[in-house]
């Protein structure tokens, strides 16, 4: 029985992602869409190694390994590492399978041509073919995504490791790889997905509300800093805020790169985030500098304690931003920024005429930042001139 959402995630196997180092959640929503069936999975030395799933070039070099060891310590030290690095290798698949012996469907695993083996012969050519299969546990990680406590996005939860990650986040993904092993095959993961289908309206509903919780989570601990002017410190700085909000677009960049066929409007209301995004910060144009706070090296002018115009005046800050508005009107989902033209032309007005009045007068990257924005827009057919 085979899911619903193959052909969606086959896709995403087979296409890139664009992306790039975020913080502080780190860099796994840069990973490209192409990688994504070696993530995490059975990767030597990685703490996650033993969800080993492997390849049948990979049992049989790891045959070819063990048949070189008496051709010298070289050839006998590298046959060792083979053997262990495919000690989770499955049986080769002969005519039929049984549930209880059906191996996990191949990941990609490109890069083991990149070990100096010789051996090319009509399996290694059938292995390319299979390259673009999702096997089942990657599927089974992206059921239980929707209640990973950290509202990460797909790259961020497979990532064995992530900057930031909460104490309860990793527990869940830890349940969540102990169970995901337990998938062999599109049978068991069936079971799995009858609970809640993958992409169906109550997962992309809980994937959605997901990414609106981290926004609010984003601003409400701001709010909390901004209204401590004068006070003790309390919330989150200007410098981890901007840093959570690109990791935020990112995130909603990775989920709609990923999940392709969204229901429940989903799509829309996820792009509607990075507009509300960029409809909230020109709200906060003044300095807030809590009590004892300190100047950073470079005094004023890198306005730590402005928000609106240290997200605008560094081009670090909002590029990234702006390239995944790109990159998602690249990616077919011009449509839902045409829905919200006016929102989208008066968020830029909005921004304009605030940078317009601040005081000191905004810095010339602003500037920069208003031309790429309006630019991006123009680009999507949105009438910016009326």
């Amino acid at each position: 029985m085979a899911l619903r959402t193959e052909s969606s995630f086959a896709s995403f196997a087979a296409a890139g992602v664009e992306g790039s180092p975020m913080s502080p959640r780190g860099p796994p929503s840069s990973v490209g869409a192409s990688e994504l069936g070696r993530l995490a999975l059975g990767r030597p030395g990685s703490r996650d190694s033993d969800m080993g799933v492997t390849t049948r070039s990979g049992v049989k070099r790891e045959a070819a390994s063990r048949g070189e060891s008496s051709r010298g310590s070289a050839g006998a030290k590298k046959g060792k590492e083979k053997a262990s690095g495919s000690s989770s290798a499955l049986p080769r698949k002969s005519g039929r399978t049984s549930k209880t012996t059906a191996a996990q469907p191949d990941p990609d695993d490109e890069d083991d041509s990149d070990d100096g083996s010789d051996d090319h012969d009509e399996d290694d050519e059938d292995d390319t073919t299979q390259t673009r299969e999702v096997n089942p546990l990657q599927k089974a990680m992206a059921l239980y995504l929707i209640h990973d406590p950290s509202n990460s996005s797909f790259s961020e939860f497979m990532a064995p490791t992530l900057p930031g990650r909460s104490e309860a986040s990793a527990n869940f993904r830890a349940l969540a790889v102990a169970s995901s092993r337990l998938v062999r095959s599109d049978a068991d993961l069936a079971l799995l997905n009858a609970a809640c289908p993958l992409e169906g309206p109550q997962w992309s509903r809980q994937i959605t509300r997901n990414m609106q919780n981290r926004w609010h989570h984003i601003l409400s601990a701001y709010r909390s800093y901004y209204a401590s002017h004068g006070k003790e410190a309390q919330g989150v700085d200007v410098t981890d805020t901007i840093d959570s909000i690109k990791s935020l677009f990112k995130a909603i960049q990775d989920t709609l790169l990923i999940f392709r066929n969204l229901e429940n409007g989903a799509p829309q209301r996820l792009v509607d985030i990075l507009l509300e995004v960029l409809e909230t910060v020109p709200a906060f144009s003044v300095d807030t500098r809590p009590a004892g706070a300190q100047p950073y090296a470079g005094g004023s002018q890198q306005f730590e304690y402005n928000l609106l115009l240290r997200f605008t005046a560094f081009q670090s800050n909002w590029l990234n931003c702006l390239e995944v508005i790109r990159v998602l009107s690249a990616a077919g989902y011009v449509e839902r920024f045409v829905h919200r033209e006016s929102r989208w032309k008066q968020s830029y007005v909005k921004l304009y005429n605030v940078l317009a009045q601040t005081k000191p007068p905004s810095p010339g990257d602003s500037n920069d930042m208003l031309r790429g924005l309006y630019h991006r827009l123009m680009a999507m057919g949105i009438k910016m001139t009326e």
